[in-house]
Protein backbone atom coordinates (compact mmCIF):
# COMPACT_ATOMS: atom_id res chain seq x y z
CA UNK A 1 0.00 0.00 0.00
CA UNK A 2 1.21 3.37 -0.85
CA UNK A 3 1.31 5.94 1.84
CA UNK A 4 2.44 8.94 -0.23
CA UNK A 5 -0.94 9.60 -1.30
CA UNK A 6 -2.34 12.88 0.74
CA UNK A 7 -5.54 12.28 2.83
CA UNK A 8 -7.68 14.92 3.60
CA UNK A 9 -7.61 16.15 6.72
CA UNK A 10 -9.76 14.94 9.61
CA UNK A 11 -11.75 17.85 10.67
CA UNK A 12 -13.03 19.83 7.62
CA UNK A 13 -12.81 23.67 7.26
CA UNK A 14 -15.96 25.45 8.50
CA UNK A 15 -14.94 28.88 7.35
CA UNK A 16 -13.71 30.33 4.45
CA UNK A 17 -10.18 31.99 3.90
CA UNK A 18 -9.69 34.93 5.40
CA UNK A 19 -10.09 36.75 1.96
CA UNK A 20 -13.62 35.27 1.07
CA UNK A 21 -15.10 36.35 4.75
CA UNK A 22 -13.73 39.78 3.62
CA UNK A 23 -15.64 39.39 0.61
CA UNK A 24 -18.63 38.70 2.47
CA UNK A 25 -18.39 41.58 4.94
CA UNK A 26 -17.79 44.13 2.08
CA UNK A 27 -20.54 42.77 0.03
CA UNK A 28 -23.09 43.22 3.02
CA UNK A 29 -21.85 45.95 3.93
CA UNK A 30 -22.32 47.37 -0.08
CA UNK A 31 -25.55 46.24 0.12
CA UNK A 32 -26.86 48.06 3.15
CA UNK A 33 -25.29 51.25 1.91
CA UNK A 34 -26.69 50.98 -1.03
CA UNK A 35 -30.20 50.66 0.44
CA UNK A 36 -30.19 54.01 1.88
CA UNK A 37 -27.80 55.80 -1.34
CA UNK A 38 -30.59 55.11 -2.90
CA UNK A 39 -33.69 54.96 -0.69
CA UNK A 40 -33.17 57.82 0.75
CA UNK A 41 -32.94 61.02 -2.16
CA UNK A 42 -36.20 58.98 -3.46
CA UNK A 43 -37.86 59.37 -0.10
CA UNK A 44 -36.71 62.49 0.66
CA UNK A 45 -37.29 63.96 -2.48
CA UNK A 46 -39.98 62.49 -3.53
CA UNK A 47 -42.64 63.29 -0.29
CA UNK A 48 -40.96 66.66 -0.16
CA UNK A 49 -41.59 67.22 -4.09
CA UNK A 50 -45.52 66.10 -3.18
CA UNK A 51 -45.60 68.15 -0.16
CA UNK A 52 -44.22 71.20 -2.33
CA UNK A 53 -46.36 70.14 -4.84
CA UNK A 54 -49.51 70.16 -2.22
CA UNK A 55 -48.77 73.29 -0.96
CA UNK A 56 -48.53 75.48 -4.20
CA UNK A 57 -51.17 73.58 -6.08
CA UNK A 58 -48.55 72.16 -8.86
CA UNK A 59 -49.86 68.67 -8.67
CA UNK A 60 -46.79 66.38 -10.13
CA UNK A 61 -44.66 68.91 -11.29
CA UNK A 62 -42.17 69.20 -8.12
CA UNK A 63 -42.87 65.48 -7.47
CA UNK A 64 -41.02 64.78 -10.95
CA UNK A 65 -38.54 66.90 -9.98
CA UNK A 66 -37.69 65.20 -6.67
CA UNK A 67 -37.55 62.00 -8.16
CA UNK A 68 -35.22 62.72 -11.32
CA UNK A 69 -32.89 64.79 -8.48
CA UNK A 70 -32.93 61.54 -6.37
CA UNK A 71 -31.89 59.13 -9.27
CA UNK A 72 -29.14 62.07 -9.97
CA UNK A 73 -27.94 61.87 -6.49
CA UNK A 74 -28.20 58.07 -6.02
CA UNK A 75 -26.40 58.14 -9.11
CA UNK A 76 -23.58 59.95 -8.34
CA UNK A 77 -23.26 58.19 -4.96
CA UNK A 78 -23.33 54.43 -6.08
CA UNK A 79 -20.41 55.40 -9.28
CA UNK A 80 -18.55 56.78 -6.14
CA UNK A 81 -18.48 53.86 -4.38
CA UNK A 82 -17.90 51.68 -7.38
CA UNK A 83 -14.83 53.43 -8.57
CA UNK A 84 -13.63 53.38 -4.70
CA UNK A 85 -14.35 49.13 -4.98
CA UNK A 86 -12.01 49.34 -8.30
CA UNK A 87 -9.26 51.40 -6.46
CA UNK A 88 -9.39 48.61 -3.72
CA UNK A 89 -9.51 45.46 -5.62
CA UNK A 90 -7.48 46.37 -8.74
CA UNK A 91 -5.35 49.15 -7.75
CA UNK A 92 -4.80 53.14 -8.31
CA UNK A 93 -4.84 52.47 -12.29
CA UNK A 94 -6.65 55.10 -14.24
CA UNK A 95 -8.67 53.17 -16.82
CA UNK A 96 -9.86 55.49 -19.09
CA UNK A 97 -10.56 55.40 -22.38
CA UNK A 98 -8.29 58.42 -23.18
CA UNK A 99 -5.47 56.62 -22.10
CA UNK A 100 -3.42 54.82 -24.25
CA UNK A 101 -3.17 51.00 -23.82
CA UNK A 102 0.58 50.91 -24.46
CA UNK A 103 3.31 51.51 -22.00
Amino acid sequence: MNNDTPRPSAAPRLHGTKREEMGLMMSVQLAWELGYVIAGPIVLLGFGGAYVDKYLDTSPTFLFGGFILAFCISAFFVLRKVRAIHRMEFGDQNTSPNRSLSP
